[in-house]
């Protein structure tokens, strides 16, 4: 049977990739060989990280997720699921065995140099969440600019304060952009 990433990861399969990511955090840092010392935990973190791995790359996540609503459908659970352990997909094979191995590699590295991984995976989540925050303001001040400057070029005799506001507006806005690209 495939595997069931979305339950191995105790997440959704509508779940975002910072659901994703969190659920991985928790549960690869709770999981790792050097921490837990439960039976069965070196195969389950290995599961964990080959879950993350396919669920986080888009390309692979679309192929997965094609063969899991074919296979999972109906309400079928996993374990009552038959399905051959291969995917049909050769690359969502070749993904999968790649990220296995990954997860056999993470597994036989001590936890601090895991974890250590760990961090930069939540460092690099907020910088996506930073950036994306200042795209935004200069998206915002770049259009609100236009509309200022449009309108103050509009009632120029009465108010010309708008036109130069908008256009500052515009250029701030600019300016801010080029620094979030």
């Amino acid at each position: 049977m495939i595997p069931d990433y979305y339950k191995i990861l105790g997440i959704s399969p509508a779940a975002t990739q910072n659901e994703i990511k969190k659920a991985y955090r928790i549960l690869a840092l709770k999981y790792h060989p050097d921490v837990c010392k439960e039976a069965g935990a070196h195969e389950r973190f290995v599961k964990i990280n080959e879950a993350y791995l396919i669920l986080s790359d888009e390309k692979a996540r679309k192929k997965y997720d094609e063969e899991y609503s074919r296979v999972y459908a109906d309400g079928v659970n996993s374990e009552e699921n038959t399905y051959p352990g291969k995917f049909d997909d050769p690359d969502l094979n070749d993904w999968a065995q790649t990220a296995h191995e990954q997860g056999e590699h993470y597994a036989n590295i001590r936890f601090a140099e895991f974890a250590s991984l760990v961090k930069q995976i939540v460092i690099e989540t907020g910088n996506q969440l930073r950036n994306s925050f200042v795209y935004m303001v200069g998206l915002f001040l770049g259009v609100q600019g236009i509309f200022t400057a449009l309108y103050g070029l509009f009632h120029l005799t009465t108010n010309p304060f708008l036109f130069v506001l908008g256009l500052m507006f515009r250029v701030l806005g600019v300016v801010i952009l080029k620094k979030a690209i």
